[in-house]
């Protein structure tokens, strides 16, 4: 099946579509201080608070409180919902979770930028300035999870510790790997894409279906003839070119803080089945482990891409041990 040849966070339930590959990409500017208004979340009780990291104007799903700060970055073709379980969870007692939407995803604005890890990463430093956080554990998931790592290496006095929920980045791609996963979607290809194909395809990502992704599917498929279509699928086309453009594995080795690495054992996406079945999920979790000089790892029996929405509880579990050095 040809969707299994997708790049391991890519899923065909969560792409809208692509765009023209603008060479002229903007960088994210200083950071300046602008709160503005908060706005309900349509099914979540946790309110959306936007903020202006310099010229971008980010949409943050923010638990609030005095806790210690945890920063959870989604992954591609996702929005800050993804995280619903864990900003309505057993972690939000004693911690304050916050949950941004990328630039180009969900309520953020979607600017004209390269979307790679390091840009995704220039902006998520940029919105912890914002909210005068020094420091803050940070949540990666899938291509979160590479941005999280390229955050921890380019400004390790910002990350109090890493955790990575399957994230991109630790699978490598040849260079002709990596062609097939940057050339094989086109727009037309991905505009034809209808709720049903949308719907499994999302197998592959979740391990579980409930009335929570069917929300995700829902609010995702919204997306689909909107005004916001178009800056989305530039994200998306934008996102895979930045993953394969800079990969990470060669520098884990150089993550200096304490790292916690969650996956699914069911997970369908990581590794890539179609470009390396020889590998399993135990197989990428190793080269981690060989890598990651101070890492711990969980492996979630049944989980699957989405191990913190498919096993919230033992994933939550997971990770507050880690955090009180259990």
């Amino acid at each position: 099946m040809m969707g299994r040849f997708m790049l391991p966070a890519l899923s065909l339930s969560l792409i809208a579509g692509c765009a023209s590959r603008n060479q002229d990409l903007a960088t994210p500017p200083t950071s300046t201080v602008e709160q503005a208004e908060m706005v309900p979340h349509s099914w979540l009780d946790v309110p959306y608070t936007f903020v202006s990291a310099g010229s971008t104007r980010l949409a943050v799903l923010d638990t609030g409180g005095d806790g210690p700060p945890i920063l959870l970055v989604h992954g591609l073709g996702s929005t800050s919902s993804f995280w619903q379980h864990q900003l309505t969870g057993q972690l939000t007692a004693d911690y304050r979770l916050l949950a941004p939407d990328l630039p180009g995803w969900g309520r953020s604005d979607q600017p004209d930028g390269a979307y790679s890890p390091s840009w995704y990463a220039e902006h998520l430093v940029g919105l912890m300035d914002v909210l005068q956080i020094p420091k803050a554990t940070v949540v990666g998931h899938s291509m979160g999870g590479q941005a999280a790592i390229a955050l921890a290496l380019a400004n390790p006095e910002r990350v109090e510790r890493l955790i990575l929920s399957a994230p991109a980045g630790v699978e490598t791609f040849t260079e002709p790997e990596a062609a097939l996963l940057g050339n094989f979607w086109t727009e037309e290809k991905l505009r034809q894409r209808t709720p049903a194909q949308a719907r499994a395809a999302f197998g592959f990502v979740f391990a579980t279906w409930d009335e929570h992704t069917q929300r995700l599917l829902d609010e995702r498929l919204a997306v689909d003839g909107t005004e916001r279509f178009p800056g989305l699928a530039r994200a998306v086309m934008r996102s895979v070119d930045g993953m394969l453009a800079e990969p990470v594995f060669d520098r884990l080795d150089q993550i200096q803080a304490p790292t916690l690495y969650i996956y699914g054992s069911s997970d369908a996406m990581i590794p890539n089945a179609g470009l390396h079945p020889q590998l399993s999920q135990d197989d990428i979790a190793a080269r981690a482990r060989e890598r990651i000089p101070d890492l711990t790892v969980v492996r979630l029996e049944g989980a699957g891409h989405t191990p913190h929405h498919d096993q919230p509880m033992n994933f939550d579990a997971a990770v507050g041990a880690f955090l009180r050095g259990e």
